[in-house]
């Protein structure tokens, strides 16, 4: 959400304090890790981040709604998906809302057929493409198309049958400069002189040194051989030409240029956005160890707060270093500008950055800076005179939320039963503040619940998160002490301890961890166990592909816990990308994870996605052993057992091997409607009966179907419907299910959401068939642009024929509660 500067600290402290005083909780954030959104100047973006890697299924409506549903599949964060499917769930993150990015919510749902579904609401219905995953499927990016480009959009007539595609950006990355001039070129002059009929010709404009120059360009080439293989023909007419390698943005507005021309009366091509600083294939390039020297001066300079030496070296090695090096020095470039109060500049250089490398991991960080200083612009005059090294003022945003949630059991016996009546609340508080050499962010979400029942599971205290960050200027090392969460570098979930970056290079960044693993957001502070490691992120490469390496190692109570090796290797182009990771046990000598998330876009519009999940459930480490033991000292059980070697022995007994292998298909069929189908094929290997307790057979193959149909926008602009029907066949039943899910706007305040579900099972350990009926109905009213109100009811009716007899149960709950942001 958009932070609001902390003017008033009387009257915020007394708030927080009250809301840190009532009775909150919070649903585990187990895989929503928060919300960034584009700044102002920018293309309007919405980043949805998780706390762990996601494969992207689809999403609808296509192209516009007030609310976009993505299904989604993830390994959770001890990489088991039966942990999303056994946890259902349900997680918030809420935003304030503006003209320019009216998001207001992000709900995770867990789907019992082991996916997920991802509802991102807006307040007004908006146009969107370009909806994608992150190089390392841990962020959610949707562009925002601006109303006004929205509206001049060309509508599909009534009698077309599906709509035209959006023409696809052009193979290729490398384009022929023909020429430089300080006066624009006659695009149709130049069409005459070379053949074009297989190439885009168009132009752009460039800042170089204040001086604005034009540039006339022949694209695109798959490969820079290929484009210096057509130099010789053009060399009568163009003779300084040369091979340029270019961003997506530019192909895109080649692409917008030449539709523009195209148009009747278009002769204007849209305006190129103009940089201040470029890279200059026309100066010599410099060598590797001058790149490396003058980066490490320049780094230093901005350290001690020489900004003009920094932003002389920085312009130069954009000018002429690498590509990589190049990407370094203009973000820390914008940073040197913005230190020495160059705010203009350094807005251009931050939009520049967004323009070139929008999916970089980097661009979170300068979307954060560019969006630091719109919002230091947008303050009263008399704060821009501040002098350097005034104090900035902390700035505080975050929600709360507070359900009741009551559910009756009533059982075929006719005794109604209270099951569950407790109190939810949910609080949410960042605190940001940017100072001359670091930048600070507080986090918290935690609280408490309240059950009213007796014989319930009692009232707790939860905290999911709690850190504090440390951001060098430089953006060389940061920190991050406290609750947090992570999914890589050998650390798969919650931890109480540190994490350590340090950037030496440009496409190498290392990293340290410490801390005690948190098995539950209600736990305190693990003093028995804790971990420390080192991982190193490198790349990116090629412009596809990241790498991490890591090595890991904990201890529980004394006794070597976990010692593992991995690493991460992630590719992403625009129709495909893959993910894969390895988790190797180097003291049990086992594999203990392998997983691998690919995702394959078609020419017709459909996506193929397939998932291989091999893993140990739980996750092999020793204190698998204390398994339904009564101590839950892993050094005492040692003790009973004989030794670590026997310990070990039961650990290993207690952890199963799970394979699971899925393949999907997303293929629209027309403007409205689109299928979604996969298969998933699963097993879990046998565990021993060892130390006391009983092992658990293997469960053979098991196979689950799943056929859904979407529809968008059927009654009403940004309704969405969804039919499916789900076949599992598994060791003790066989399942079909049918299900029915709706969401209709019926106005901008109110919004229903009526769900059911019907399912037939045939029990296969006695024989039993069942049928049950579970219906349900969620209704929405937005009071105001901040705060909204939620109901929700719904029954579960079930009938169980044995061979002489039939049992009848049914159940009921409903929630009611509120949301809002401050």
């Amino acid at each position: 959400m958009i932070p609001k500067p902390y003017a008033r600290p009387s009257r915020r402290f007394v708030l927080l304090l009250w809301l840190l005083c009532v009775p909150l909780t919070v649903f585990a954030r187990d895989v929503l890790e928060g919300i960034d959104v584009s700044p102002p100047g920018a293309t309007p973006q919405v980043l949805i981040h998780f706390s762990t890697a996601v494969q992207y299924i689809t999403h609808s409506p296509p192209d516009h709604g007030q609310e976009i549903q993505v299904r989604l599949r993830t390994l959770g964060l001890t990489g088991s998906q039966e942990d999303l499917v056994l946890a259902q769930r349900n997680e918030i993150l809420q935003w304030t809302p503006t003209e320019r990015i009216p998001l207001y919510e992000v709900r995770f749902e867990p789907d019992v057929a082991g996916q997920a579904r991802l509802l991102v609401r807006f307040r007004r219905p908006v146009h969107y493409r370009n909806l994608r995953l992150s190089a390392d499927a841990r962020t959610l990016l949707i562009d925002l198309v601006p109303p006004a480009a929205a509206q001049a959009a060309p509508k599909p007539g009534p009698a077309a049958a599906r709509p035209a595609h959006r023409p696809s950006l052009p193979a290729g990355r490398y384009v022929i400069n023909l020429a430089s001039s300080t006066r624009p070129f006659d695009l149709r002059a130049a069409a005459r002189r070379i053949p074009v009929e297989k190439h885009i010709l168009y132009t752009t404009q460039v800042t170089i040194e204040g001086k604005l120059w034009y540039r006339l360009r022949l694209g695109f080439f798959a490969s820079r051989a290929q484009a210096k293989a057509v130099l010789p023909r053009l060399a009568s007419f163009y003779p300084r030409a040369w091979v340029a390698r270019v961003p997506r943005e530019e192909k895109r507005h080649a692409v917008e240029q030449t539709r523009a021309a195209a148009r009747p009366g278009g002769t204007r091509p849209p305006r190129h956005r103009e940089y201040l600083v470029v890279h200059r294939p026309d100066l010599p390039p410099l060598p590797p160890e001058r790149i490396r020297r003058m980066m490490s001066e320049a780094d230093t300079a901005l350290a001690k707060g020489n900004y003009r030496r920094a932003a002389q070296l920085y312009t130069a090695l954009v000018e002429r270093g690498t590509p990589e090096a190049g990407k370094t020095a203009l973000e820390k470039l914008g940073l040197a500008r913005e230190r020495l109060g160059q705010l203009a500049q350094a807005k251009a250089l931050y939009e520049q950055y967004l323009d070139q490398y929008p999916n970089d991991p980097g661009a979170r960080r300068v979307r954060q800076r560019l969006l630091g200083i719109v919002t230091a612009r947008a303050k009263p005059r008399a704060r821009l005179g501040r002098k350097r090294g005034a104090r900035e003022p902390w700035e505080f945003f975050g929600g709360i939320a507070q359900y009741y949630r009551r559910d009756i059991s009533v059982p075929d016996s006719g005794s109604t039963t209270v099951t569950q009546s407790m109190l939810i609340n949910d609080l949410d508080v960042t605190a940001r503040k940017r100072g001359e050499r670091l930048d600070y962010r507080f986090r918290f979400t935690g609280g408490y619940d309240h059950d009213f029942l007796n014989n319930g599971k009692g009232s707790r205290t939860r905290v999911s998160s709690l850190y504090l960050d440390l951001t060098d200027a430089s953006t060389t090392y940061s920190l991050r002490a406290g609750r947090q969460t992570r999914s890589t570098g050998g650390v798969f979930g919650r931890f109480d301890g540190l994490l350590a970056t340090w950037r030496w290079q440009p496409r190498l960044r290392l990293n340290g961890v410490f801390g005690s693993p948190v098995q539950r957001s209600r736990d305190g502070v693990d003093t028995h166990r804790h971990f420390y490691g080192i991982s190193l992120d490198m790349g990116t490469f090629l412009d596809r592909i990241d790498t991490v390496l890591y090595y890991i190692e904990q201890h529980a109570y004394g006794i070597l816990d976990r010692r593992a090796a991995g690493g991460e290797i992630r590719y992403l182009d625009p129709k495909r990308s893959l993910l894969t990771s390895v988790d190797y046990d180097l003291s049990y000598r086992l594999l203990n994870t392998f997983f691998l998330i690919g995702n394959l876009q078609l020419a017709d519009g459909s996506t193929i996605n397939a998932t291989v999940d091999i893993r140990r459930n739980p996750l092999l480490t020793t204190s698998n052993a204390l398994q339904g033991q009564t101590t839950t000292d892993l050094s005492v059980l040692s003790g009973q057992l004989g030794g670590e070697d026997a310990l070990r022995q039961v650990a290993l007994d207690r952890t199963s091997l799970t394979r699971n292998f899925t393949l999907g298909l997303t293929h629209p069929l027309d403007a409205h409607y689109q299928i979604n189908t996969d298969i998933t094929v699963s097993n879990t290997s046998a565990t021993a009966t060892s130390a006391g307790v009983q092992g658990i057979p293997a469960t053979g193959n098991q196979y689950f179907l799943n056929v859904q149909l979407i529809g968008s926008s059927l009654l009403k602009e940004g309704d969405i419907g969804i039919l499916g029907v789900r076949y599992a066949d598994t060791s003790s039943s066989r399942t079909l299910s049918l299900t029915a899910d709706s969401r209709y706007p019926i106005s901008r305040q109110w919004r229903i959401n009526p769900r059911a579900r019907l399912d037939y099972r045939d029990n296969q350990n006695d024989g039993s068939t069942q049928w049950t009926l579970a219906p349900t109905l969620r209704v929405d009213y937005r009071m105001k642009r901040n705060v909204e109100f939620e109901l929700e009811v719904g029954s579960e009716w079930s009938s169980r024929r044995f061979s002489s007899t039939t049992t009848r149960d049914s159940a009921y709950f409903f929630t009611l509660g509120y949301r809002a942001d401050f």
